[in-house]
């Protein structure tokens, strides 16, 4: 896979998950607001939007983990995280100038994006342990737990909060279609060079 193309794919990835995370979270943050009746401020809203955008990144990861070509394994996941880190930096930041975007991309990366990946680690050992496979139900449910944690949402609050939020979310696995794409491309190209290397051609 060319550089122009695994670009592509992490750009392609970066915005779907994006795109996700923004519409979730404003519907969250509706019903946050609604049933705590307290305004949502920014730490509020960078918590969220961080989240949901993480849990899309692992659902593509989760799909990744299947690719025998572990250096475009790699790639993709450092790729599609970056360009996730950099348009939250956009998403979150007062000011474009460059150097501002950088360091916080490096603050969200290192405050939240990497405790909610260490942690969602951690969550998918014990529930592999006990013969649970991941898949975007679980992703859905840490990240919940894990916004509810960080926030100090109340049980009660919660419980009023989850079911309409769930009505409301759609198809949260999206961007894992798009990575089993990714995955049928790399099989087809495979399989295209094993006959290739076969015949001679």
């Amino acid at each position: 896979m060319s550089s122009s193309e695994l670009e592509q794919l992490c750009d392609l990835i970066g915005r779907v998950s994006l795109s996700k995370a923004t519409t979730l979270t404003a519907q969250f943050e509706q019903l946050l607001a609604q049933f705590r009746q307290v305004p949502v401020d920014a730490t509020t809203h960078e918590t969220i939007l961080v989240a949901i955008a993480c849990a899309n990144w692992n659902l593509a990861n989760g799909v990744w983990s299947n690719l025998g070509n572990r250096n475009l394994r790699r790639d993709l996941m450092a790729g599609s995280k970056n360009t996730i880190v950099l348009g939250l930096a956009h998403a979150l930041g007062a000011s474009k100038n460059p150097s501002d975007l950088a360091a916080l991309a490096v603050r969200l990366d290192f405050d939240l994006f990497q405790p909610f990946v260490k942690g969602y680690i951690d969550g998918i050992k014990t529930l592999e342990g006990s013969g649970i496979e991941p898949d975007a139900t679980v992703v859905f449910q840490f990240t919940i737990e894990w916004i509810q944690k960080k926030l100090n949402i109340s049980e009660s609050e919660m419980n009023r909060i989850i079911p309409s939020f769930i009505a409301g979310a759609g198809n949260f696995n999206e961007v894992e279609t798009i990575a089993a794409q990714v995955n049928h491309a790399a099989e087809i190209r495979n399989a295209k060079n094993f006959w290739s290397r076969l015949f001679g051609a």
